[in-house]
């Protein structure tokens, strides 16, 4: 039924619920488990319409290197946290992108036949100014997603 599995998180504690979900299933299921963290690059080309000196744009480069290094560090210390079984076949995964278009690809790239991932939970005012991420990947997902709320296992 469902033999890889990937995990969505943004590594804040409200993505912990659905790590423990989605290893808890994987671990029943004996599928694999792909963690992927979809950093936003906060020095890419869609964020500065300026031109840069070469030195500059190395640096901002620079930057983005550490970035990515410290969010891939960052996933492994939650899947960590997360008390996965040495059993388990679990693989973490960096990507830049916008979250909402960035899961639903890597569904695709890695071929999943489940998407587990958080909600924030916000309501009313909250969630009309910022949206919702787990629906836009509801729509553009090319499995089937659980969603897990803070606060559930």
């Amino acid at each position: 039924m469902f033999r890889r599995i990937l995990i969505a998180t943004d590594l804040t504690e409200a993505s912990m619920p659905a790590l423990r979900t989605g290893l808890e299933l994987a671990t029943r299921l004996g599928a694999e488990v792909v963690v992927l963290h979809v950093a936003e690059q906060p020095f890419g080309e869609r964020r500065w319409r300026m031109p840069f000196e070469q030195s500059e744009e190395e640096f901002l480069r620079g930057l983005g290197l550490r970035h990515m290094e410290a969010a891939h560090r960052a996933v492994e210390l939650q899947v960590e946290r997360a008390a996965p079984r040495p059993e388990l076949d679990v693989r973490t995964v960096v990507r830049t992108g916008v979250p909402a278009e960035a899961i639903p690809a890597s569904a695709t790239e890695e071929r999943a036949d489940l998407i587990v991932m958080g909600t924030h939970g916000r309501t009313g005012m909250q969630h009309a100014l910022l949206g919702s991420i787990a629906e836009r990947v509801v729509r553009r997902a090319p499995c089937p997603v659980l969603t897990v709320r803070p606060g559930e296992p």
